[in-house]
């Protein structure tokens, strides 16, 4: 290698290590401000209950959390360890690299690792990911390796790439279900690539890989014992097993979130590596299980589940196309190759900012007006404060009741335990595959129902559900909760999550108190109107029943509505419905806005009950002219 190349290799190095240290900081800064996920917040729930394995997921998360809140139970203690797994994944992949004959683009290849947008964040939260991904590259650099000493190695020689190999496997099956899809194409690799064919006959292979196997065994002897409710989940339950059209979009969504460009190269630099196999099988190794993955998992998307979030799932897969997408970099001409890196950059820059901005409770609520990934960093502090504040002025031996898993999981975080917790049954509980934890856990609504229990304090996250199931969710709880009362709400983000608060005090009336409800249709969300314009919808609230209903713009009262138009739909749409006013539950109104409100303002309505409670509920954000 001459001076000069060698200078630019120091360069890059020197740009690796830079870009490194950076985006750890940035890991560590965010991970301790930004509100714990979703999921995160149950996996915590499940480091408070040590098992080999969940209904959800092996148990390796879980434990993985609990040794970090050692250290700390906040947010930054419970993803500490996937922080160290993400930094050191950077480093894998110079290992990797080496191990595939392409040690001149190592640090290329590191860089890649640090700017693939997804790849960028791992780490910073504490889900599957980043072992799921880790325990593949421990995967690829020891058959890699293996693969380039041969079978008739001495074992003393081969003995770390074997170890590693034992390593990933385990990790790997202690991680998540989707760790199969990595067997099948190292599987593949295999037996396609011929140097790596080998390996097949070499009795250690089948050992470490009968080894490996038993770091199954917990999960199946739990699903064994727990009605297989984590296999039936992952592999028929969530899943339609039917052809989704919107599925055949895939390759365009992972061309955006991993940038078009790289995405492309990505794929063009298969065919090279497998025309080349016999001279370069590290390359081919490479291509056959990274390409296979991506093509497997692109297959059996097609019939599988489609609603929740599963666009990280082909990031395996791209990390075995890395080394590959370093060297052809190098073959593209160099206004291709800045626009590939510069593309890569800037979609970083975007991730980050994106965690930024969700990492700020400003950012959360102005994200919240827009998508529903602020919901999933929901900060429950102001709800856990009215909780206390309502459990003070009810007996000691209250049960605290959530109406989702969800839910639950962010309260017995931030409240530091699940003792005298309980979970209604829910439909997310089941979509999500938590159903069956929570039963084992005694924290099911079966568990607690049939406690006499002095009084319950049920959070209901009203916004968990579609409008059209709210009203029926409200008068279920009333029936398997007789008494209930709605006593207290909490809004965040704007409105656009919401908790309401009842009270079911023992012995007291059955009778059940009820949150109203309101729709608009007219005007609708992001609406462009004039200072004069006109409001229709319907408001209800089973039970008492409605007085008046008040429009107000930035929380500001312009009218009163009419609230007795006849919309006998709301009666047809839900005929359990009790607000003595059906069918006349209609509102209109026409406002004149003051000049002085002008642009992008929230429109509410403020909803007066014959009981005497007040609501005011968010209804759309709408552009007011001048």
């Amino acid at each position: 290698m001459s001076a000069g190349a060698d200078a630019t290799e120091a360069r890059i190095a020197r740009l690796f290590w830079g870009l490194w240290s950076l985006l750890l900081g940035l890991r560590f800064l965010l991970s301790a401000q930004l509100p714990l996920f979703g999921d995160e917040a149950f996996y915590a729930w499940e480091s408070r209950h040590p098992a080999w394995a969940y209904s959800d997921l092996p148990g390796f998360t879980a434990a993985s959390i609990a040794v970090g809140r050692w250290l700390s139970d906040d947010p930054f203690g419970i993803r500490v360890f996937s922080l160290v797994l993400g930094a050191l994944l950077p480093l894998q992949l110079l290992r990797i690299a080496d191990a595939a004959g392409l040690a001149a683009l190592r640090w290329r290849v590191g860089l890649l690792g640090l700017l693939l947008p997804l790849l960028s964040l791992n780490g910073l939260l504490a889900l599957p990911e980043p072992a799921l991904l880790m325990a593949a590259a421990f995967c690829l650099h020891a058959l890699l390796r293996l693969q380039a000493l041969g079978s008739g190695v001495h074992w003393k020689r081969a003995l770390w790439p074997w170890a590693e190999l034992l390593l990933g496997l385990a990790l790997g099956a202690l991680t998540h279900y989707r760790f199969l899809a990595v067997l099948a194409a190292g599987g593949l690799a295999l037996l396609c690539v011929p140097a790596a064919q080998l390996l097949l006959r070499d009795v250690r292979l089948w050992l470490v890989g009968l080894l490996g196997l038993c770091a199954w065994l917990p999960l199946l002897l739990f699903d064994a014992g727990g009605e297989q409710a984590g296999w039936r989940f992952q592999f028929v339950e969530r899943h339609p097993w039917a052809f989704q059209p919107t599925a055949l979009a895939v390759p365009l969504e992972q061309a955006l979130i991993a940038t078009p460009l790289a995405w492309l190269l990505m794929l063009l630099a298969l065919p090279h590596a497998w025309r080349e196999r016999a001279q370069a099988p590290g390359p081919a190794l490479l291509a056959v299980a990274g390409g296979g993955l991506l093509l497997g998992l692109f297959l059996v998307g097609l019939f599988a589940d489609r609603e929740r979030v599963s666009f990280h799932w082909p990031l395996v897969g791209q990390l075995a196309l890395l080394p590959l997408l370093a060297r052809q970099l190098e073959l593209v001409g160099p206004v291709l190759r800045r626009w590939t890196w510069g593309l890569l950059g800037v979609g970083t820059l975007c991730a980050t900012a994106l965690c930024l901005a969700l990492a700020l409770p400003s950012g959360r609520a102005l994200l919240a007006g827009h998508t529903d990934l602020a919901d999933n960093f929901t900060d429950v502090r102001p709800l856990v404060e009215a909780i206390d504040a309502r459990l003070q002025a009810l007996p000691p031996s209250t049960r605290l009741l959530a109406d989702n898993f969800l839910l639950a999981a962010r309260l017995v975080q931030q409240r530091g335990g699940d003792a005298g917790f309980g979970v209604m049954d829910h439909p997310r509980n089941a979509k999500h595959g938590r159903a069956r934890q929570l039963e084992l856990w005694g924290m099911d609504e079966a568990a607690w129902r049939g406690r006499d229990d002095a009084s319950r304090l049920l959070v209901v996250e009203e916004t968990a559900l579609g409008l059209r199931m709210r009203q029926p969710w409200q008068q279920a709880l009333c029936e398997r909760l007789p008494g209930l009362r709605w006593v207290d709400e909490v809004q965040v983000h704007g409105g656009t999550q919401r908790y309401l608060l009842f009270e079911q005090r023992h012995g007291g009336d059955p009778g059940c108190s009820f949150a109203p409800l309101a729709y608009l249709d007219h005007p609708a969300e992001g609406a462009r109107l004039g200072r004069r314009f006109r409001l229709t919808g319907w408001a209800i609230q089973d039970g008492a029943g409605l007085d008046r209903v008040e429009v107000m713009v930035a929380g500001i009262v312009v009218a009163q509505a009419r609230s007795d138009v006849d919309f006998p739909g709301v009666k047809a749409m839900w005929p359990g419905s009790t607000d003595p006013r059906h069918p006349r539950v209609g509102i209109e109104a026409e406002l004149v806005v003051p000049r002085h409100l002008r642009g992008w303002q929230a429109l509410s309505l403020r909803l007066h009950g014959r009981d005497g409670r007040v609501r005011e509920l968010p209804m759309a954000r709408v552009h007011i002219a001048p």
